[in-house]
């Protein structure tokens, strides 16, 4: 997910925002602890490189990964890293954004720099994404995507508020690194226009 407009607020690491409680630095701990049971569940099943597509499930929810290489995927290096945590909706139907994600998911190989599209479905109507590319630069080979702006323009439909965390893997999946988040972006819907706010950590904070 990306927004195309700034961030209508700038927020100190542990800054709290009144009427706002899904922008809580609570939920960076919560995030983060997640983000790092995908990445131990995603190299868990390293070992079935023959596949594009992993699907499988565990403890955490039903995951679907894509890779479209795997060599690129395993070296030692630095990747970028997204993680995207949405608040749905009650009583929406989601089919119709999950069969977008599912889309975008299955043409994962027709974004340069892109290294792994991890989907997985944590709860009822509740998903966690975590993709990996080769750099930040990369990030931005999802902006023009046809069915990417789809997805970002039914989001509000779809979601009460957003988290999106942008942050890094110094030795890539199977280093020993921990994750590393840089910056927080907020979305709240419920705002017209969406309210947004940008949270920066310190470098290697994760506060």
């Amino acid at each position: 997910m990306h927004a195309e407009n700034a961030p209508s607020a700038t927020l100190r690491a542990g800054e709290h925002v009144a009427g706002r409680d899904f922008c809580d630095p609570a939920h960076t701990d919560i995030d983060l602890a997640t983000l790092r049971g995908l990445r131990d569940a995603f190299r868990s099943q390293a070992g079935r490189r023959a596949a594009s597509v992993l699907r499988f499930s565990d403890g955490i929810g039903e995951h679907v990964v894509a890779v479209p290489d795997w060599t690129a995927l395993v070296r030692t290096r630095p990747v970028a890293l997204v993680g995207f945590f949405g608040q749905s909706r009650d009583e929406v139907d989601h089919s119709r954004i999950v069969a977008m994600e599912r889309n975008i998911v299955a043409r994962a190989g027709d974004f340069p720099g892109l290294l792994a599209y991890h989907n997985a479905r944590l709860g009822e109507c509740q998903w966690g994404n975590m993709v990996l590319f080769a750099s930040r630069s990369s990030v931005a080979s999802l902006a023009p995507d046809p069915m990417h702006i789809r997805a970002v323009a039914s989001a509000p439909a779809h979601y009460e508020s957003l988290r999106l965390h942008r942050g890094s893997l110094a030795d890539g999946l199977l280093g020993v690194a921990d994750v590393q988040l840089e910056e927080t972006l907020y979305l709240d819907f419920s705002a017209r226009p969406a309210w947004r706010g940008l949270r920066v950590y310190a470098r290697g904070a994760e506060e």
